[in-house]
């Protein structure tokens, strides 16, 4: 399998409330549903200086071919514009 990278974009939120282990990324060169949708089941892998952040990709959402993940660490907050590995 090849890695293919992407951006965090926000927290998977609502009106009133957020959900901080949930996060949408948008996959580069994805652009509808029906191609998002191969990469669920895929790690998605957040490197920083320290850490590491493993998640794992669970549905598309919306129709401009972004996806949710969820990590069992929360990412944090200024973390969001930054680069994941999708493998």
């Amino acid at each position: 399998m090849r890695v293919v990278t992407g951006t965090l974009v926000n927290h998977k939120r609502a009106k009133r409330s957020q959900e901080n282990k949930y996060f949408l990324i948008r996959i580069d060169g994805v652009g509808d549903p029906q191609k998002a949708s191969r990469f669920i089941g895929r790690k998605a892998i957040i490197k920083t200086k320290d850490n590491k952040f493993t998640g794992i990709i669970l549905r598309p959402i919306g129709n401009n071919g972004l996806v949710t993940a969820f990590f069992k660490r929360n990412p944090p907050e200024h973390l969001r514009g930054a680069t994941v590995e999708i493998q």
